[in-house]
């Protein structure tokens, strides 16, 4: 392994550099409706995002002149603005997020100046400030975690309680065929996603749950809040890929449940039958991962070290906590950790210069010129000894069949 230096510098970002957009997370919440402020600039993104998207309808710019700005009017024209939009508007959406950009970062606005206004006329609406500011991108509330602040802070207390606990910070449910789900079911536990709901009323009834199960580290601030807004308790079940992890989480679930811990010893034989299985017809493969496939590159890596799969690289800019134990056993074992950069060498889509390394994600397939591609965002829907089988069976599936990554990267709307 090379001498690898995290830093927080500026780095390449590829044609396949991506994940859910602020704009397609904040879609989850149903019947919502969003408002961007800022920039012509910073909104031809937005718009292009919303058309790729093809949730046109439900996005609207505000832009804003630097004459708006200089003369300090323009939160009379987010009013305005916000005002025309709900006139155009039927039905009227149950909720219009208004969000500010980096611009607000550096004027200091006073929401109340057109919320108040606005609370007053449209009664049957909710609306909320949220964010999507990329130079707090370093800070405690970057855009991705303020976001999941955002959606479930629309959450109401509701004394009325469900047996039943929520799945948040994941952009996509868990496979109901995942074993501590099915456990959960069969002890009548129903398990929400806020994928689930179409309506905002039904999208409320999560505040009913007993328990949130926080899927991703971006939601962990959002799960603390609802605690204390809420007195909603939450255990942190963000996907990781060792048996003992795993089990540890699954210890966490039932320890706030009051559930007997099940024995899951079958399901992890199998799901580690079908690993070996799957690294042994691959006869030495090279395989590569890269951050925005997974939350846990080197756990999952070490994973698919130990079941015989041979890791050639993986492609990320940083090591979080939880990981570094992953890194340093990867590191003893000459795995090539890549920092991206601005120096790194032009890729290109000409067939005549791929590769054959089975890539876990987009920007591995792009920077390894491989057309064999698991399209995997975020960890997916992978969770517990599942998971393990699922990831087994994509990486199976995407040894097999060449596909375009150009097109998949077109299809997927998660890089725009």
């Amino acid at each position: 392994m090379s001498d690898t230096v995290f830093c927080s510098c500026l780095n390449y970002a590829s044609p396949a550099r991506g994940g859910w957009s602020i704009v397609r997370t904040a879609l989850l919440v149903p019947e919502c409706y969003q408002l961007f402020i800022g920039a012509p600039a910073c909104m031809r993104h937005i718009v292009l995002s919303s058309i790729e998207l093809g949730v046109a309808e439900r996005v609207s710019c505000l832009h804003l002149e630097e004459a708006d700005v200089v003369l300090g009017s323009y939160e009379e024209q987010i009013y305005e603005g916000a005002d025309e939009l709900l006139d155009s508007l039927e039905p009227k959406p149950k909720v219009l997020m208004i969000f500010m950009t980096c611009i607000d970062s550096l004027l200091g606005t006073d929401p109340e100046a057109f919320l108040g206004p606005l609370n007053e006329k449209y009664r049957e609406t909710r609306f909320i400030v949220a964010r999507m500011n990329p130079i707090m991108a370093d800070s405690l509330q970057p855009p991705g975690t303020a976001v999941q602040s955002t959606m479930y802070g629309l959450l109401r207390k509701n004394l009325q309680k469900e047996n039943s606990v929520n799945f948040i910070g994941n952009n996509v449910a868990i496979s109901d065929e995942n074993e501590m789900i099915r456990y959960l079911k069969q002890n009548g536990i129903a398990v929400k996603h806020i994928s689930q709901f179409d309506t905002f009323e039904g999208f409320q009834t999560m505040a009913q749950s007993r328990m949130n199960l926080v899927a991703a580290p971006v939601a962990l601030p959002a799960a603390g809040e609802l605690k204390e807004r809420l007195g909603m308790e939450f255990a942190d079940c963000i996907p990781c890929y060792s048996k003992a992890e795993i089990l540890q989480e699954y210890r966490r679930v039932c320890e706030g449940l009051g559930l007997e811990m099940a024995d899951f010893s079958r399901e992890a034989e199998e799901a580690y039958q079908v690993l070996s299985e799957v690294a042994t017809a691959l006869k030495g493969r090279k395989v590569a991962i890269d951050y925005e496939a997974t939350y846990r590159p080197f756990s999952m890596a070490k994973l698919l070290m130990e079941a015989g799969f041979a890791i050639s690289r993986i492609y990320t800019d940083a090591c979080a906590s939880y990981e570094e134990e992953a890194f340093e056993w990867l590191k003893s074992r000459g795995v090539d950790v890549v920092v991206p950069n601005l120096y790194v060498k032009g890729r290109s889509w000409d067939e005549k210069e791929q590769t054959d390394v089975i890539c876990i994600g987009f920007e591995a397939a792009y920077l390894e010129q491989s057309p064999y591609v698991v399209t995997l965002a975020a960890d997916g829907e992978l969770w517990g000894f599942e998971g393990i089988r699922l990831l087994a069976e994509r990486l199976r599936a995407a040894s097999e069949k060449k596909r375009s990554l150009e097109k998949l990267i077109d299809e997927s709307v998660l890089i725009i």
